[in-house]
């Protein structure tokens, strides 16, 4: 997708987690702070190579199966 006034493009190809808060593995933590972890490694993984390569900004997309999105 390209945003011509910006002349930057919109690259969802690696930036999607679906998660599901509910599970075992996250007891013990709110919900703010799953979104944050699963935010946190998608832009440790991603986010340098986005801004050398691509010359753009790098925003993670996480969903919960549950419905919720991210603030971010």
């Amino acid at each position: 997708m390209r945003f011509p006034q910006t002349r930057k493009f919109a690259l969802f190809k690696n930036c999607i987690r679906i998660t599901h808060p509910t599970s075992q593995s996250y007891s013990g933590k709110s919900l703010a702070e799953v979104y944050q972890q699963h935010e946190k490694e998608k832009k440790d993984k991603y986010n340098q190579r986005v801004i050398d390569i691509e010359k753009s900004s790098f925003n993670p997309l996480v969903f919960t199966t549950t419905g919720g999105m991210a603030p971010e």
